[in-house]
């Protein structure tokens, strides 16, 4: 097995962690969600601790790992939803969704997850709905925290994209990884 010194949650806190290294592993870990989605799973519980960091001679590459409340969707992004998964990186129709056995879409999910990573690799690990309940709705994203290191607009603009609340204003995963 490979030697991964760093997780994400650790590795975004490093002088290595510069802006240029930062925008290219929110686009792998882009690359990464959209190879699972279009493998029908769904992470559901994609956080800093789960993102490993392999570094190959000073070229930083993240590994997704824990897959342990992953979820087999159907070929339209579709699944049971017994259980939310990880709920501050959970989409809010997911979080919201009743315990059922009917068949629910999480195909908006990925992207969720993305902006939030996106989001808390660009502020030094801190949430973009800190003290999130889902039924009590989300807050406004505090975008000054990630200004304070120069993202460049474009990617602002992105991650705002991916944290749209309603899935059918959201930015689809397949998009996002261009």
């Amino acid at each position: 097995m490979e030697n991964i010194p760093l997780t994400l949650e650790q590795f975004i806190l490093e002088p290595a962690c510069t802006l240029p290294v930062a925008l290219n592993i929110c686009k792998q870990i882009a690359s990464g969600l959209l190879f699972l989605w279009n493998n029908q799973i769904v992470h559901r519980d994609i956080k800093l601790p789960n993102i490993l960091i392999l570094n190959q001679s000073n070229t930083y590459m993240p590994v997704i790992c824990d897959f342990g409340v992953a979820k087999k969707v159907n070929e339209e992004g579709k699944a049971t939803c017994l259980d939310r998964g990880n709920l501050f990186h959970t989409a809010p129709e997911i979080a919201t969704a009743v315990l059922t056995h009917d068949l629910v879409d999480f195909s908006k999910q990925p992207s969720w997850e993305l902006g939030v990573i996106c989001y808390e690799i660009a502020s030094d690990g801190n949430e973009p709905f800190p003290d999130y309940q889902p039924q009590k709705g989300l807050r406004e994203v505090d975008w000054g925290i990630a200004g304070e290191k120069g993202f460049p607009d474009g990617f602002v603009e992105l991650v705002e994209q991916l944290l749209v609340r309603r899935s059918e204003e959201r930015m689809g995963i397949e998009r996002a990884e261009q």
